[in-house]
């Protein structure tokens, strides 16, 4: 059930504000932490990939945020980004070098925000929740940080909501929503493909869809 023009256009109004402020922390804002929406760009590799980005945004139960991180992860010595993924999210190797910070360094600070959203009754999202949730996992033990990050523990927007939207693939199977595909359907609002494969802004899409959806009964 799509939202009401009024509500559509404050959450397009809220995510291209936002947009523009970066990986910096929000404002102060009243209210306990309700969830945490990540995402991850990978290094595209064979077996085990590893995030060479990561972004999460904590937001309260109306919507809004309370934090924002995101950082680029470093590579372990000999890994590098391959060809493929970096055409889809842009980052390159010479990026890393410059910019990568040492990921058992940011995923403390995210699993301490996962827990204190966890310890106050709220959810752990993402979109394609089973492939991000590894992708943490398996960066958290290539820098030796014993912890990890389970599927059951996350609410998934993409798994949520593939069979009430009803769409299908060539061979007329039910299809997963794009982040695009169900933003578009909850918020009414149509996003290019260049506003997409950043996680901050993905997360943010993420976040918007995740909030609408739980205005109208999907999760």
């Amino acid at each position: 059930m799509p939202l009401s023009a009024q509500a559509l256009a404050a959450w397009a109004k809220r995510f291209f504000d936002l947009g523009a402020s970066g990986g910096a922390p929000a404002r102060a804002l009243d209210g306990a932490p309700a969830a945490l929406v990540f995402d991850v760009e990978t290094d595209g590799g064979r077996g085990a990939q590893l995030a060479v980005q990561i972004a999460w945004v904590v937001y309260n139960a109306g919507g809004e945020e309370l934090f924002a991180r995101c950082e680029y992860l470093a590579l372990p010595p000999g890994r590098t980004i391959s060809y493929f993924a970096t055409k889809v999210h842009r980052i390159s190797n010479a990026m890393l070098r410059e910019k990568g910070m040492r990921p058992q360094h940011v995923l403390v600070d995210f699993f301490t925000w996962a827990d204190r959203v966890a310890a106050n009754g709220g959810a752990v999202v993402a979109h394609n929740a089973a492939f991000d949730a590894q992708v943490v996992t398996n960066t958290a033990t290539s820098c030796g940080l014993a912890r990890d990050l389970r599927v059951e523990e996350c609410v998934c927007t993409m798994e949520g909501s593939k069979r009430r939207l009803g769409l299908v693939n060539k061979r007329g199977g039910v299809k997963p929503p794009k982040n695009a595909e169900l933003y578009a359907h909850l918020v009414g609002i149509e996003l290019d493909h260049a506003t997409l494969h950043d996680a901050l802004n993905d997360v943010r899409v993420t976040g918007a869809s995740y909030f609408a959806g739980k205005k109208v009964g999907w999760w």
